[in-house]
């Protein structure tokens, strides 16, 4: 099928293990050539680990990134031991006119052919069709839980910043209000230094409110 694809590749993998499996026998390497030799559109949806990070790297070494990029994209599912034990299939859909399901048996054995139960192919339209809806679903959940990764990653970035630069002029306001009451000869000096720091503070939260 791999092989056959002229235009786009789905696949859903549902363990780390199913993963490298498909590469120990060469199907992502298969996938990542029709990438580049084919212009084939390659889209695939697994968990991920160093192992496999590291594998897709030395896969990229001989490929020009721009093009790799633009056609084959793996997108990582971090999900939970719950989760995972749950994902029991890998799919792949090829050209939006075939289908392969095969369900995950033994998901310890590095094995292909011990791990996998039974296996369901088609190229019935209404059942292609379910399937490519089922990927496209996860792909965007997945670009969602990402957008949303980095939003909040922004958001406490922004707040420690924030809340950093407050500090400043707020301290330099308290510190010279207790010190203009201990020396009352540097009065005009420190109401000067209050001032400017109290104008900083007003920019800041007129900043922070902006944004």
């Amino acid at each position: 099928m791999v092989k056959s694809a002229q235009h786009e590749v789905l696949l859903i993998l549902p363990t780390v293990n199913a993963f490298l499996r498909e590469y120990r026998m060469g199907i992502i390497q298969f996938l990542m050539q029709a990438a580049r030799d084919r212009s084939v559109n390659v889209r695939i949806l697994t968990p991920t680990n160093d192992i496999i990070n590291d594998a897709l790297k030395n896969m990229a070494l001989s490929y020009q990134e721009g093009e790799r990029k633009k056609n084959f994209d793996l997108r990582s599912i971090n999900m939970s031991s719950e989760e995972t034990a749950v994902s029991t299939v890998t799919i792949v859909v090829v050209d939006k006119k075939e289908s392969l399901v095969f369900e995950k048996k033994d998901d310890s054995k590095e094995n292909f052919i011990e791990a996998v139960g039974l296996a369901t192919y088609s190229n019935s339209k209404p059942t292609v069709m379910s399937y490519i809806s089922i990927f496209e679903s996860l792909w965007e959940q997945v670009q969602l839980y990402q957008q949303l990764k980095a939003h909040d990653k922004m958001q406490k970035e922004f707040i420690n910043i924030a809340s950093h630069e407050m500090k400043t002029p707020t301290q330099a306001i308290v510190g010279y209000s207790d010190l203009i009451q201990k020396h009352p000869e540097k009065r005009e000096e420190m109401i000067q230094a209050i001032s400017r720091n109290a104008v900083r503070l007003q920019r800041l939260t007129n900043d922070i409110l902006d944004v």
